[in-house]
């Protein structure tokens, strides 16, 4: 058309269809192509996947659950006497279809191994945790779906120990500080079997008896 600017072509839009209803309700029939409309279903919108476990509202995705991995946890005895170590060896595979951190200081749930002489099938204990001493946080990085991870430790017995100790993969949750005494043990990894080990007294040594000799001096008549 002369004399009038020629639109930009960005606001220039393909064809679309529309339905024209008659003054008696019909429907005339059209002619020429329909364009398909693109994007997900409402029902793929709001689908949540089968494998994300329930959450706290507002609580970080990436925080760990409990039934998050599995895995096995391996103990290098079954029986030791009080004062000797027990080395651990947890590994563990992320089983969701997302990230998880398995310790990361601004969550406020991690994984780790704990061993107690209380410690129940539920992960939970009596004891304090101490860092590296009875819990031992699982340090690595962040899993993808699929990916292995793990932790190692050394677990020291005493004569507080003395009986059946258990240790256990678990879900540990902090007040806020992660520092020893904010920290308890609140699930067990459910996929994850615990160990048990016995922790014996010492054997008593017994020393015998020292016997001591008196040197007779004879003189000659």
């Amino acid at each position: 058309m002369s004399g009038l600017a020629e639109l930009p072509k960005s606001l220039v839009r393909d064809p679309f269809p529309l339905q024209v209803v008659a003054a008696d309700g019909t429907t005339p029939s059209t002619t020429g192509s329909s364009v398909p409309v693109h994007g997900p279903s409402v029902t793929q919108v709001f689908t949540r996947p089968s494998t994300v476990p329930a959450t706290t509202p507002g609580e970080d995705p990436r925080t760990p659950h409990e039934g998050d991995f599995s895995g096995s946890l391996s103990a290098s005895a079954t029986s030791v006497t009080a004062g000797d170590g027990v080395d651990l060896t947890l590994s563990i595979r992320n089983i969701t279809d997302h990230e998880i951190q398995p310790s990361l200081g601004s969550l406020s749930k991690s994984v780790a191994i704990v061993c107690a002489s209380d410690l129940s099938p539920l992960g939970h204990t009596g004891a304090e945790l101490l860092t590296n001493e009875n819990m031992f946080y699982v340090t690595a990085p962040a899993t993808a779906p699929g990916d292995p991870s793990g932790r190692g430790g050394s677990f020291r017995t005493s004569s507080a120990d003395i009986g059946a100790v258990t240790c256990e993969g678990v879900i540990v949750a902090t007040n806020g500080h992660w520092a020893d005494g904010s920290v308890s043990s609140v699930a067990r990894l459910t996929n994850v079997p615990s160990v048990t080990f016995q922790v014996v007294a010492p054997t008593a040594v017994t020393t015998p008896p020292t016997i001591s000799s008196t040197s007779v001096s004879t003189s000659a008549p």
